[in-house]
Parts: structure tokens; C-alpha cells; sequence
């Protein structure tokens, strides 16, 4: 019954479909440009920007992965408004007093935002590969079976992100901070943390297990989500809302 009531208050506001729209736009233009660079790099290889190697082919899945890190930005918007708008409204207080349970409450927000996301995230992904197998042309290599599997790890990827900007966002009760916080820890902390303790922050090995399907970082990144939900947890029940 929780669930069912947040499901209707996510998909009864508008910022949850531009938030939607954003990621999609996001995703298909990243790929398509990613592979757009592949191709120039190709045809133009005096001038080459972003090949490393001499492969005269590309897989599509290899753009669309790529293409998660900015698209995850307004997943991430999508999911904390999940928690926060409550907070900057007051709404949370009518929430709280139909449901005392606050791990209820919360559970019920981070489990819809998960469930939402991992829908929105198979679209992106359809999106991602379409746009890189467009911007590929006759040098994208096709396998279906690994969009496939690149699709799901990209859905559960964004979905593990919600979860973890739900818990934020229980967290720090506000947009701002959360959005900050969120940031830092998926891309800021993965520029500036040396190898290999790098692998260990939740952006790359988030990147990790879309790229490659490495089971490691997927745990890696469960742990994060499981320790800032946690943490949200804690607030939430020992904070007046």
C-alpha cells in the first residue's frame, strides 16, 4: 500500500517525465556523438581524438556504456526528488503521519525509484545502442546478445543509483546537498582517488560492471547503496521531520 501511494505520487508530477525525457535525450546523443568520433577518427586518422587502438570496428554497446555517466545525472534528479521535495514542501510531514513506520516509508520511496529507473534505464539503453548504431554506420559491429546484456547491467546500474540518491537524500534532506553529495562520491571521488583504491569508489566500479559486467563492482556498488540507505535510515528515524 506504501508503494503503491508513492508510485502514484512519482508519476503525478512533471518533473518526474522531463527527468525521464532528460536521460533519454542524454543517452542517445552521447552515443551517437561517442561513435561519431569513432568513425571521424577513422576516416580522418591524421587527426585522431579518440581511438587508442587500430580496430577499424566498434561494437554499439561500447558507446551506449560510455554514455551512462552523463545520462546517470538526471536519473540521479529523478531519484532524490523522490525524498527531497518532501522535505522543501512539508509534504513529508503528511507522509510520515499516514505511515509511522519511517523504514517503511523509506524502503517504499527506494523501492519505487528503483523500480521506475530500472524501466527508464532499459529505454535508455535501447536509445543508447540505436544512437551509437547510427552514429557507427557500416563500422559498428552488432551482437545481440550483448546489447542485451549491456541493457539489463545499465538498468540495474541506474537503478542501484536511485537507491543510493534516495538514501541521500533521506540523508541530507536537501536537494542541493544531495545533489552535491551524489556527485562527489559517483564522479569526484573517482578523479582524484588513486589506483587501486579507485576501483573501490562507486562510479568506477559502477562503470566497471555496465562496461564489462564485472561482478565485483556490481557487489561494490551494492555495498554503497546498502551503506547510504542505511544512513538515511538512521536520520530519518531519529529526525523530527
Amino acid at each position: 500500500m506504501t508503494a503503491a501511494a508513492e508510485w502514484v505520487k512519482l508519476w503525478t508530477v512533471r518533473s518526474t517525465w522531463w527527468c525521464v525525457a532528460a536521460s533519454v535525450t542524454l543517452m542517445g546523443c552521447t552515443a551517437f556523438l561517442l561513435a561519431n568520433d569513432f568513425v571521424y577518427d577513422i576516416e580522418h586518422p591524421d587527426q585522431q581524438s579518440v581511438r587508442d587502438t587500430a580496430a577499424t570496428t566498434q561494437s554499439i554497446v561500447d558507446p551506449a556504456a560510455a554514455s551512462v555517466s552523463l545520462a546517470q545525472f538526471a536519473v540521479i534528479a529523478l531519484a532524490m526528488l523522490v525524498i527531497t521535495s518532501e522535505y522543501s514542501t512539508g509534504a513529508i510531514r503528511s507522509t510520515l503521519r499516514a505511515v509511522p513506520v519511517r523504514g517503511r516509508v523509506l524502503l517504499a520511496k527506494a523501492a519505487v525509484a528503483a523500480a521506475a529507473t530500472f524501466g527508464a534505464g532499459l529505454v535508455l539503453a535501447v536509445a543508447g545502442l540505436f544512437a551509437a548504431r547510427l552514429g557507427l554506420r557500416e563500422y559498428a559491429v552488432v551482437d545481440l546478445g550483448d546489447a542485451g546484456a549491456v541493457a539489463v547491467r545499465i538498468a540495474v546500474y541506474l537503478a542501484l543509483v536511485a537507491v543510493f540518491s534516495v538514501g541521500m537524500g533521506a540523508a541530507l534532506r536537501s536537494a542541493v546537498g544531495t545533489l552535491s553529495a551524489v556527485l562527489v562520491l559517483l564522479v569526484g571521488l573517482s578523479m582524484v582517488v588513486p589506483e587501486p583504491a579507485s576501483e573501490y569508489m562507486p562510479g568506477v566500479a559502477g562503470g566497471m560492471f555496465v562496461a564489462d559486467g564485472d561482478a565485483s563492482g556490481a557487489l561494490i556498488l551494492v555495498a554503497w547503496t546498502g551503506a547510504v540507505l542505511a544512513a538515511g535510515y538512521a536520520v530519518i528515524r531519529r529526525r523530527d521531520a
